[in-house]
């Protein structure tokens, strides 16, 4: 499950321990299934004892949240910590606030370097073809990547629903993340129940429920677009399904 980048652990007001495990994401692209796995180190130590209770949280540039998916309680831009150390007007805040800004800036002038070619040109006419053909699905916008960002994000439910469809190429999978919503699992379970299209597996990571189906293989970074086409039509097509049902279940 690997390591949390920091583990701040408090006792509550109500003296319960409390944990709160942080993903401190400035200079890297998301692992996949990062931020599930931080859901079950976060289990794992509530089973041995360490805490309690607990919640996740990223902490990243704005740019990089803009684009994040992965399930996790809080999020916290840079920046706004750097408007609140401002805020405070004393030489040691305004010192971290500039330590801050550099990372930041750093960031930025440093993530052209670690782009894929061929992962932003697979990504890109991926996107262009669902825009063209299955608009409804409400694909992102195409932008640079580095070769590990293999998620394609859909949304076709809007935003404010926090029910993104993901292919997670490399994952193998096209996934419904229903973030922040672990309390619907039951009802969850008994809707896709009558699901008939593909096999698929409902399952609770920590706060969200995750609806997976496997999909093919592909290497986006060996294969071509054009010659891994009908597996990409596959896991379209497993969106879609996935869509249509949560329309007509009026999910």
């Amino acid at each position: 499950m690997g390591e949390s980048d920091l583990i701040f652990k408090f006792q509550s007001d109500n003296g319960v321990v409390e944990a709160l495990l942080i993903e401190n994401k400035i200079d890297a692209d998301a692992q996949p299934e990062q931020g599930e796995r931080y859901q079950l180190r976060g289990h794992k130590g509530k089973e041995q004892g360490y805490w309690e209770d607990f919640r996740t949280c990223i902490l990243a540039p704005l740019a990089y949240l803009e684009r994040n998916i992965e399930p996790y309680d809080y999020e916290i831009a840079y920046e706004d910590i750097i408007g609140y150390l401002k805020s405070k007007n004393s030489t040691r805040s305004n010192y971290r606030a500039n330590v801050l800004t550099s990372a930041v800036e750093k960031q930025r002038r440093g993530y052209v370097s670690c782009v894929s070619i061929a992962m932003t040109e697979y990504a890109r006419k991926y996107l262009e073809y669902v825009s063209e053909y299955h608009p409804e699905l409400r694909p992102e916008k195409s932008k640079p990547r580095a070769e590990g960002h293999t998620w394609i994000n859909f949304s076709p439910f809007g935003v404010e629903k926090k029910m993104p469809i993901v292919h997670q190429i490399y994952g193998d999978a096209v996934k419904i993340m229903f973030l922040a919503q672990a309390e619907r699992y039951e009802e969850l379970s008994l809707i896709f129940n009558d699901f008939n299209a593909h096999p698929l597996v409902v399952r609770q990571s920590g706060k969200s429920v995750i609806v997976e189906v496997k999909v093919p293989s592909i290497d986006p970074i060996i294969e071509t677009f054009e010659a891994s086409f009908p597996a990409v039509q596959e896991a379209i097509k497993v969106a879609l399904d996935l869509y249509t049902y949560c329309v007509e279940k009026r999910i």
